[in-house]
């Protein structure tokens, strides 16, 4: 985009402010304390526009909700909660040694999606604009949510998925309650190419902070581009005096 535009693009942006009323004041807040990265965000979103994304796929039922994962000291396993998973824990989290502790992580907002269009892992996450591993849990962590927030699990025959990494491959964690109100988990491997069902609505959570992360990556670029041109027109300056001098 040339610099000439900017004040034509600011201006329809006024013209059209009224769409702005869709924000919550919390949100709104946020966006005035953090004005350079909400437009960071707003510049990932329009360039991911025709890509598919997550709104296309998955619908999301959180906005406007703070939905918190308390801290983690990454020693809360979901191969042994059985405090937490009365009605079963898949085996396949020792066999498949998804058993070791993992590292501690801070207080983390969640966002919760529901399913509107049916897909496999992949079409599933990859809706999402930033990778996977920025959108991915520790398995701590997904305990952590079962216990806080409970009510974001669905009743039976309704699945929550989560995304995580284990030793370089991913997975996918699934909640969901049995008929007498009891918490399961299973998991399976990012690989399989299960459909889940679109009009069933199960859901699926992953972290906001996703989106700071992938922002900080393009600010990361953007800085080192400017690095990059900064140093060229250096060198050049420094060419053009030695041709210069007698």
């Amino acid at each position: 985009m040339i610099e000439q535009e900017i004040p034509r693009l600011a201006g329809r942006i006024v013209e059209h402010q009224k769409e702005l009323q869709g924000l919550s004041s919390e949100d709104a807040q946020w966006v005035m304390q953090h004005t350079a990265e909400a437009l960071a965000l707003f510049v990932i979103a329009i360039s991911n526009r025709g890509k598919k994304t997550a709104l296309s796929i998955l619908r999301l039922i959180s906005a406007g909700k703070k939905i918190l994962i308390p801290p983690t000291s990454g020693k809360e396993q979901l191969a042994t909660a059985t405090d937490v998973f009365t009605a079963g824990i898949d085996s396949n989290f020792k066999i498949l040694h998804c058993d070791d502790n993992e590292r501690e992580t801070p207080e983390t907002q969640v966002a919760v999606y529901e399913m509107l269009q049916a897909g496999d892992y992949t079409k599933i996450f990859r809706s999402f604009p930033q990778s996977y591993d920025e959108i991915c849990l520790t398995r701590s962590q997904i305990k952590r949510f079962v216990q806080a927030n409970r009510s974001w699990i669905r009743n039976q025959d309704y699945n929550v998925l989560f995304l995580f990494k284990e030793k370089d491959e991913f997975f996918v964690a699934c909640v969901n309650l049995d008929r007498e109100d009891k918490l399961h988990v299973q998991m399976s491997p990012f690989s399989e190419n299960y459909v889940w069902r679109g009009g069933g609505r199960d859901r699926v959570v992953v972290p906001e902070g996703g989106q700071t992360l992938a922002m900080e990556k393009k600010e990361k670029r953007v800085s080192t581009l400017a690095m990059d041109k900064r140093e060229l027109t250096r060198m050049a300056q420094k060419r053009f005096d030695n041709k210069e001098r007698p």
